[in-house]
């Protein structure tokens, strides 16, 4: 097949859905179908890239990476003072839509329905977050043929997330919900990571029932961590991700931990991995006994990272308070092996359904388990976790390797192909 992708993050960026793309199109570049990616610029990397044989088209520039140093669309604003710079950037997060990366669409909407002109194909993909992507591709089919089968690969729902709001809904609120309809709809394939996103989209916005296709999970091949320079020590747990206001907060984590610590059970430390910006109230710890056991790192780089998840005494997640999220760090926790602790929020949480198969898995439940209960289990599991073989983890975590997840891609397509001939 002739496959053309609009992502507008994409290797060597780091985020989720940069890493899950790009693992997924090297896969289907190896079986032999035709890819080409139409990216946004980065000043760093060539205009056109070649990843083995799939072309990468960065000619689309993006603006807001621009905006976020200069604060304000438009030129002439780096020398303003840092108070202006903070009004004109609070304006524009006002106002622009669909997402931060607006200003990128009009020239990756040119690429793309250049890349569609030139290579005809027989799918096109649009990658999200940012929305936009979704609009470039629809803009690409106007001059594709009435065959090319559109799947829209949705990371996380655009106007019926309760957090983490693209952009002001006060303002754009109805506009998000239209929008999202119409363009779910033109779909001819809808792909989504988890059972609940499927439930959410299909309750809101009927008609899409049998075009929703639930892919999971990827485990991106990466280098193998250098423990030896990097690494936990022997008791130590680590959590390695983001916490959000009202999404996922790390309250329960601390209560349990600092319980356990407070009872007497002091050998474990833990270690906080990732952005902690504007957490600093809910990850304040008043006794200082409690405090000395636990250290924020706040980011750090991805081989830091990878060397403390694998030589870890046990991982830790915190679930989200959506019934509809993944945290893709847990395929990465399984494949290490080791003891997972989950602090689930409620018992819906989407991480306990997806490690409930995982032979090395302690749950947490907030809304179940007191924080003293909790501690005690915790402390109980510490001392002797369970360490799965490699042939269960090899199990566990073989529908989420690239090659799996490609497929189940291509089966998808394959389907509305047959349907629609």
């Amino acid at each position: 097949m002739r496959i053309l992708v609009v992502a507008h993050s994409f290797p060597p960026d780091v985020s989720p859905r940069a890493i899950r793309w790009g693992a997924l199109v090297d896969e289907w570049a190896a079986l032999g179908h035709d890819v080409q990616v139409v990216s946004a610029a980065d000043p760093r990397l060539a205009k056109e890239q070649r990843r083995g044989t799939v072309v990468v088209d960065r000619r689309a520039p993006d603006p807001a990476r621009r905006l976020a140093t200069s604060g304000a669309p438009g030129n002439g604003v780096a020398g303003a003072l840092p108070p202006a710079r903070r009004l004109l950037r609070r304006a524009w997060r006002s106002l622009y839509w669909p997402d931060a990366q607006c200003l990128w669409y009009p020239a990756a909407r040119r690429r793309a329905r250049l890349r569609a002109a030139a290579i005809e194909p027989d799918v096109v993909v649009s990658v999200t977050r940012p929305f936009t992507a979704h609009l470039v591709a629809l803009s690409a089919l106007g001059v594709c043929g009435e065959g090319t089968i559109w799947l829209a690969d949705v990371g996380d729902p655009f106007s019926l997330g309760a957090h983490a709001a693209p952009n002001n809904r006060l303002l754009y609120g109805a506009v998000n919900r239209r929008a999202e309809a119409s363009l779910l709809r033109r779909a001819d394939l809808i792909s989504v990571t988890t059972r609940g996103t499927r439930r959410l989209f299909e309750a809101r916005f009927p008609g899409l029932r049998g075009r929703i296709e639930v892919i999971p999970p990827l485990l991106a091949p990466v280098a193998g961590a250098d423990t030896s320079t990097v690494h936990a020590g022997p008791r130590d747990l680590v959590y390695a991700g983001s916490f959000y206001p009202g999404l996922r907060s790390p309250r329960y984590l601390l209560d349990v931990f600092g319980r356990m610590i407070a009872s007497g059970v002091r050998e474990y430390r833990l270690h906080i991995l990732g952005d902690l910006t504007g957490m600093e109230s809910e990850l304040a710890v008043p006794d200082p006994v409690v405090r000395d056991h636990i250290h924020l790192h706040g980011i750090v780089s991805a081989e830091v990272a990878r060397g403390m998840v694998a030589s870890a005494h046990a991982l830790v997640n915190v679930g989200n308070t959506s019934t509809y999220q993944l945290p893709s760090k847990l395929v990465e926790y399984a494949a290490t092996g080791a003891a997972i602790v989950n602090f689930a929020p409620h018992e819906h949480d989407t991480s306990r359904a997806f490690l409930a198969g995982y032979p090395a898995f302690l749950d947490l439940v907030q809304s179940r388990d007191a924080p003293g209960t909790a501690a005690a289990r915790l402390a109980e599991f510490l001392r002797n976790p369970p360490r799965p073989t490699a042939e269960e983890v090899a199990s566990f975590i073989a529908p989420y390797r690239a090659p799996a997840v490609a497929e189940r891609y291509l089966t998808a397509i394959r389907r509305v192909a047959g349907g629609s001939s």
